[in-house]
C-alpha cells in the first residue's frame, strides 16, 4: 500500500509537518489504543506508545506542490501547528483491490475504486457526494 501526501501550503517544523519513524513499515500493521482526550484530537485512536520511539522521527518538510510517497504502514503523524502559517495537505492511499477495508476501524474514511475490479467486497463511497472531512463527526 502506498500513501501520498501532497502539500498544498508550505509544511515545516513550526506548522506541524508530517513526521515518520523510519523502518516501522517492516513490522506490519501497528496496534492502536483510544486517545486520552478525543475532543482535542483529529483521530480517535493512536499507535500504542511501546511501538514507537518518537526520538527517531524524521520531519518531512515540503514546499507547496511537493509530495511525500511512503508505505502506508509506516508510523507517521504531525505535531500541532504552533506557527503563524497554515498547513494544508491532501493525502491519498492506494491499496490492492483484494485488500479488505474495515469501515468500523476507520469510520470517517471513504474509499473509491480507482480502477480494476473489487475482489474483497469493499463498501465504496459515492464520488459524486461531498462528505465531512476525516476526523469530524458526520
Amino acid at each position: 500500500m502506498a500513501s501520498i501526501t501532497l502539500s498544498l501550503e508550505r509544511s515545516t517544523q513550526e506548522n506541524g509537518c508530517l513526521c515518520v519513524l523510519p523502518g516501522t513499515h517492516r513490522h506490519g500493521y501497528s496496534d492502536y489504543v483510544p486517545v486520552a482526550n478525543p475532543g482535542e484530537q483529529i483521530f480517535p485512536i493512536e499507535v500504542q506508545a511501546d511501538q514507537m520511539d518518537e526520538t527517531r522521527a524524521v520531519e518531512i518538510v515540503l514546499e507547496p506542490n511537493h509530495a511525500s510517497f511512503h508505505d502506508a504502514r509506516i508510523i507517521h503523524g504531525s505535531a500541532p501547528n504552533l506557527g503563524t502559517l497554515p498547513r494544508s495537505a491532501l493525502t491519498i492511499r492506494y491499496f490492492p483491490t483484494d485488500v479488505k477495508f474495515i469501515p468500523e476501524k476507520n469510520p470517517n474514511f471513504h474509499i473509491y475504486l480507482a480502477r480494476g475490479r473489487d475482489r474483497a467486497g469493499n463498501p465504496y463511497s459515492d464520488p459524486t457526494k461531498v462528505y465531512p472531512p476525516a476526523g469530524t463527526i458526520a
